[in-house]
């Protein structure tokens, strides 16, 4: 295909479609795991539940995950949203090719099953739609030049 997208060509386009499915899926890994290490850190509890290993507290939660924040170098709300996030979607039913964003919308839906239904098509598959409609749009478009 022959044109321009933006400053640039379709190929080049592509290119840096590529790129940012990587990137993106670089980003939202190391989310995934900045909330595993604070559940790990600090385990979800129902609200006024106890620590599971019986043990009194040295640090309340928000101490915890406040602390482990600040060690890192980020916001405490940032890691906070991050281990909520990931208290709601377990490992298996997380997906590289859907965003930790896509995630961390629907993870306020109540229902497990319904919440774990709820993820759409990974960014890849929304791309070869898009390019097939693409590809389709322009073979059309040929056909009406050339008998």
């Amino acid at each position: 295909m022959t044109g321009m997208v933006g400053s640039v060509t379709w190929q080049r386009c592509d290119e840096l479609v590529k790129l940012g499915r990587h990137w993106v899926e670089t980003m939202s890994s190391v989310q995934w795991r900045l909330g595993d290490a604070a559940v790990e850190i600090e385990p979800m509890r129902s609200y006024g539940g106890t620590n599971p290993s019986g043990n009194e507290e040295l640090f309340t939660v928000s101490e915890a995950i406040r602390m482990f924040a600040e060690d890192v170098g980020l916001a405490y709300s940032t890691v906070r949203s991050y281990r909520w996030v990931t208290s709601r979607w377990p490992k298996e039913r997380r997906r590289a090719d859907v965003s930790h964003t896509v995630y961390k919308i629907l993870a306020s839906v109540p229902g497990e099953q319904e919440r774990f239904e709820a993820v759409p098509p990974g960014q890849s598959a929304r791309r070869a739609r898009a390019l097939d409609a693409r590809q389709r749009e322009t073979d059309r478009r040929l056909e009406g030049r050339h008998p």
